[in-house]
């Protein structure tokens, strides 16, 4: 079991708890959005509850969801930690459940809750082992959304600022799979046509 974890997330625990788990192997590189993911399958973005009521404060939440939302893969929220997470936090829970409610139903993104990190890296495992099972790691997507692994690639490229459909399909071209293109170095990525230094940074 191949889990991809975005490398700003070393300071979680999570990483650690997953490559505990004998059958999983876990990379850790730049994701371009979330923060861990099973490459065809699925994206999570993890939040701590404290840093959940901060991203509705400071607005962050939805903006990151709007991009989140630009890819075709399945993204799915954790939100770890309890209600002591949120003392001092100030925020009302009516406004945690409206924001709640918007991922779920306007976005449509699963919502799950992780007591702590061990849990969290359990729900994502938990996820991959049924993906496996119900559709050998293959995604369903609606007709709305693109159909193939090359075309979800793309998408999930695309959230990233300055990169359109004809760079992300050159840098999957150049690389093989996102994987590959966000682990590459900036000297190598710049050498893809289009992609100037400061994109490739």
């Amino acid at each position: 079991m191949k889990i991809i974890a975005d490398d700003r997330e070393w300071r979680s625990g999570v990483i650690e708890e997953l490559r505990s788990h004998p059958k999983v192997t876990v990379p850790v590189v730049r994701l371009p959005i979330g923060d861990y993911l099973i490459e065809g399958s699925m994206l999570f973005e993890r939040k701590t509850l404290s840093d959940f009521a901060s991203s509705i404060k400071e607005g962050r939440l939805f903006s990151q969801a709007n991009q989140l939302a630009k890819t075709t893969l399945p993204v799915c929220y954790i939100l770890e930690g309890t209600q002591k997470d949120l003392n001092g936090s100030r925020m009302k829970r009516g406004a945690l459940q409206g924001a709640m409610i918007t991922l779920s139903i306007v976005y449509r993104f699963p919502v799950l809750r992780a007591l702590d990190f061990k849990e969290t890296a359990r729900l994502i495992i938990q996820t991959s082992d049924q993906l496996v099972r119900r559709g050998e790691g293959r995604v369903y997507v609606n007709r709305k959304q693109a159909k193939t692994k090359n075309a979800q690639q793309i998408r999930m490229l695309q959230a990233v600022p300055g990169i359109g459909f004809d760079k992300a399909k050159l840098l999957l071209k150049e690389f093989g799979s996102i994987s590959n293109v966000v682990s590459a170095s900036v000297f190598d990525l710049s050498k893809v046509k289009g992609i100037g230094d400061k994109t490739a940074d």
